[in-house]
């Protein structure tokens, strides 16, 4: 995780082109051996049981180690392990930037200090990133968009964005960039945007919107529904709308086991967000893999 954080400051800062960014970022994720991949290759689970616990994440927002656990498929002594083997298969975003030439160590040295003391980073803090323990830098960012809409209590927006992120990174993309930008001046133009809309209602209301592109619809639908989609579609609609209504779902979930009971609308799609509208949400744009995309949330 701390390799997303530090693409959001390179790119925010000018100091790498996106598309080598992404491209870097790409390299990284083929690098990253998923814990079920893992758990076949070290004989300790079948495909047919990381499947299972697969298709449970869709219900329950756990990670895989924890639900395979709860299955009694590993023990707590397997995951340790499979996640330290995950861990040696993985790159760091600094290691490549040095690889691809973009940056000399020095240059590297230099950025990685200028981008700890922007941040206000301790080496406790800086630590804890690289175990991937962000929630204090990601609160920050959330805290940004509430204090100009006179916002007060936040917990229920931090938590639904770190949901979501969580549930991207599953079943979406697994390099998702919090950028530093205004939603609309995000995506260039308000035109051609198509808009998957869903109400929240209960102990908390909010209205959810996953504003993204034409194309970045079509190839988000494509991943989602593991099937190919050329074009805006009943299917494609459906395929975004669902993977909406399944994040949304575990987040009623969570919140129903801490006491703040909420129910669902069904989701919507539309073809763009009024201007006063988009004024007036916590608007989180995002950069994957497939496209650009806005997280917006209008508190109710």
């Amino acid at each position: 995780m701390l390799n997303q954080y530090l693409g959001n400051y390179l790119l925010n800062h000018n100091l790498v082109d996106r598309d080598i960014l992404i491209s870097l970022l790409d390299e990284n994720k083929k690098a990253h051996v998923k814990l079920g991949v893992l758990a076949i290759d070290s004989n300790l689970m079948t495909a047919k049981q990381v499947s299972e616990v697969h298709e449970m994440q869709k219900r329950f927002d756990k990670k895989f180690g924890e639900l395979a656990v709860e299955k009694d498929y590993l023990k707590e002594a397997d995951v340790d392990y499979l996640l330290n083997q995950q861990k040696l298969n993985s790159i760091q975003l600094s290691q490549l930037l040095i690889d691809h030439k973009v940056f000399s160590l020095e240059q590297l040295e230099e950025v990685l200090h200028a981008y700890r003391k922007e941040n206000n980073f301790t080496d406790e803090q800086y630590r804890l990133m690289q175990k991937g323990d962000l929630n204090k830098i990601l609160e920050s960012m959330i805290q940004s968009q509430c204090d100009p809409l006179h916002i007060g209590k936040t917990q229920e927006y931090y938590d639904y964005v770190k949901l979501f992120l969580r549930n991207f990174v599953r079943f979406i993309d697994h390099q998702p960039l919090i950028a530093d930008s205004n939603g609309k001046m995000f995506l260039e133009d308000a035109e051609d945007v198509i808009v998957a809309s869903q109400e929240i209602y209960g102990t908390y209301n909010m209205v959810i919107y996953l504003i993204m592109k034409r194309e970045t619809f079509i190839d988000f639908a494509s991943h989602y529904s593991k099937m190919k989609i050329n074009k805006r579609d009943e299917l494609a609609e459906a395929s975004v709308a669902e993977f909406l209504n399944l994040n949304n779902g575990l987040f009623t979930i969570n919140m129903s086991e801490e006491g703040n009971p909420i129910m669902l609308k069904p989701p919507t799609i539309l073809d763009e967000v009024d201007d006063l509208v988009l004024g007036s949400l916590i608007q989180i744009p995002i950069i994957t893999g497939i496209g650009k995309l806005v997280l917006a949330i209008k508190p109710q």
